[in-house]
């Protein structure tokens, strides 16, 4: 059996690992030298020795110095926040300041308000008797009413265009506007234009144009062609004349001893398409004389009255006699100009004006 010996001092008790082989019942005071105890190992001190040697001691050990970068940073925090203090303890020494008494400014305003008074007065003064001894004249203020003011729309002027020059000259001109393609009002204003008085051989001139819309509120008005006007008249009209017919025309009455007598002015684009398109539109022309103008020759036309050639001032004519001195006339008073009224008479002064004109 291995025995420990210790050894008892004052300070310590220390035991050695060392076995002592003597005899078991040995008294202690026999024993005359003990073997020294060796140091014991435990695990902190095998850790501080592995730090020695790696010169590493953590948390027992200084931490390493920072490096210049970190240096560097915390030196420029550091200044930062003492700038900063600083700036602080500079702004609370402006605000506790006390503001010096402004008593020159104020003084400098009352001295000023002083003179403006002073010569104020003087200008008042002298001034004075000579504004009195002027006259002045009698301005009226406007009376405000207790009414409240009218919110109607103002009345939109009517459109005016430039009335078309017209293929003879005319004593008198009328300008008629066709809205909504309405062409049926216009014919009733023609018929109307009729039964007014005219005086004997003075002329009196029908233009037409159309409003057309152009937005919402803008609008404008366009010269009505031959061929649109005479298509919304109802009566049947040879296609030969429809395409030879020009954008010029003129419709208006001439006066005679009796009533006016209506007339009709077509511009064609060649002589011989239009001589053959009137020739077809011979026994429809007094219907449409009677839509235009309100007459009633279609009522009075028997079916075996023919039209028949005549010569009128040099030019081949056609003549329909329907009533005494009431009937179609028509005349080419040059190739591309076609004259048709309802008298012979009126036919001859009308090809008088178109040749000399």
């Amino acid at each position: 059996m291995d025995k420990t010996i210790p050894k008892i001092s004052s300070n310590k008790i220390s035991f050695s690992s060392e076995l002592y082989e003597g005899a078991e019942n040995t008294p202690l005071s026999d024993i005359t030298e003990i073997p020294k105890a060796n140091f014991v190992r435990t695990m902190k001190n095998d850790f501080l020795e592995a730090s020695k040697k790696q010169e590493i001691i953590p948390h027992l050990s200084t931490p390493p110095a920072p490096s210049p970068v970190v240096a560097r940073m915390d030196t420029q925090k550091k200044e930062g926040v003492a700038e900063k203090h600083n700036q602080v303890s500079s702004d609370r020494k402006i605000l506790d300041t006390p503001s010096a008494p402004r008593r020159i400014g104020r003084v400098l305003f009352v001295v000023a308000l002083i003179l403006i008074l002073l010569g104020g007065a003087f200008l008042l003064k002298f001034l004075w008797p000579k504004i009195a001894a002027l006259e002045f004249p009698d301005i009226r203020t406007p009376s405000f009413s207790s009414q409240k003011p009218d919110n109607k729309i103002a009345e939109e002027k009517p459109l005016i265009a430039p009335i078309a020059e017209s293929i003879i000259p005319t004593t008198l001109q009328k300008q008629i506007i066709i809205t909504n393609n309405n062409f049926a009002v216009a014919f009733s204003d023609i018929s109307s234009e009729r039964k007014k008085e005219l005086l004997e051989n003075s002329l009196k001139g029908l233009s037409f144009v159309e409003e057309i819309s152009l937005g919402q509120t803008e609008k404008k008005l366009e010269s009505i062609s031959a061929n649109r006007f005479i298509m919304h008249s109802d009566v049947l009209v040879p296609e030969i004349l429809v395409r030879s017919l020009e954008t010029p025309f003129m419709i208006g009455f001439m006066g005679t001893a009796n009533a006016p007598a209506p007339f009709l002015i077509l511009k064609v684009s060649q002589h011989d398409t239009g001589l053959i398109g009137m020739y077809e539109w011979e026994q429809n022309i007094p219907k449409f004389f009677d839509t235009l103008f309100g007459t009633s020759l279609a009522v009075g036309l028997q079916a075996d009255v023919k039209f028949r050639d005549v010569v009128i001032l040099g030019h081949d004519s056609r003549i329909l006699e329907i009533y005494p001195d009431v009937g179609i006339a028509y005349v080419f008073a040059n190739p591309r100009t076609i004259v048709v009224t309802t008298n012979k008479e009126v036919l001859q002064k009308l090809l008088q004006k178109i040749t000399s004109n």
